[in-house]
């Protein structure tokens, strides 16, 4: 089994969008997946894309858990420790062999839990050394090379589960962004089989200034980011139908933004 832990709050459109692209994973029809989606979100937005997606849902082991966001004032917004605090409550329900933290704001290829998958059967955490980011409101991306990989590129066996789960309770109680590098600093210390993806082959794309709450990653930044406005990369790397998806949100976007006399 294949177990999905996805933190939310507050991103309707995105969200729906993850829901699709993980509909559309190939690996669906070879082994069973549960998913797991903690939200502390401020609105009940979730529980409504999950209402009305709820035939899709069940081709998985679907399990949503509300997190209330009162707990630490520090939640329920853009927060490293909402994400962590989120993670830690999916921890003790998750079943799976293989793990994937699938980011609620980003573009997955139909291809990439089977990709992760065939990595996962001879090492005990992979991802990508490359992360791409789009920033869809700007028309503008930017390809970055990491020392490890980004969470919503991240797999890792179930034997890892604890250490994970220690590396979640250290960035909540330092309210410190960097799960990511943190767990793969220490995934590689403890000296297990490790496999880092080098080549170009982009199957999630960081999508950046979606409609809703804030991310928290270097990629929300902004910085060094180069145009695109044609949005010919945007197409290349999802493909002509996201693409189109994609564009149709930001026009809502720009013709909902407020204008000021």
């Amino acid at each position: 089994m294949i177990t999905l832990i996805t933190p939310t709050g507050d991103r309707k459109i995105s969200f729906n969008l993850t829901i699709k692209y993980m509909i559309q994973q190939q690996i669906l029809a070879d082994m069973p997946v549960q998913w797991i989606v903690v939200d502390d979100g401020l609105t009940p937005e979730t529980q409504e894309v999950l209402q009305l997606n709820n035939g899709y849902l069940s081709a998985f082991h679907f399990k949503y858990i509300r997190r209330d966001p009162n707990i630490e004032k520090e939640t329920g917004k853009n927060s490293p420790r909402s994400l962590a605090a989120n993670l830690l409550t999916a921890i003790p329900y998750v079943k799976g062999d293989f793990i994937f933290v699938i980011e609620d704001d980003d573009w997955y290829s139909p291809l990439y839990l089977h990709d992760g998958v065939t990595k996962l059967e001879e090492n005990h955490i992979a991802g990508s050394i490359w992360q791409c980011y789009y920033n869809l409101e700007q028309l503008t991306f930017k390809v970055m090379k990491n020392k490890g990989s980004s969470l919503c590129s991240t797999c890792f066996r179930m034997d890892l589960l604890p250490l994970f789960k220690k590396v979640c309770i250290t960035c909540y109680d330092a309210n410190f962004k960097g799960i990511d590098y943190s767990f793969w600093l220490v995934a590689k210390q403890s000296g297990v089989n490790y496999f880092i993806d080098e080549a170009h082959n982009y199957l999630c794309v960081g999508m950046k200034s979606l409609p809703g709450r804030k991310g928290i990653g270097i990629g929300h930044e902004g910085r060094r980011f180069y145009p695109d406005p044609t949005a010919k990369k945007l197409r290349e790397w999802v493909g002509e139908e996201s693409c189109k998806k994609y564009l149709g949100i930001r026009n809502e976007m720009l013709r909902n933004r407020p204008r000021f006399a």
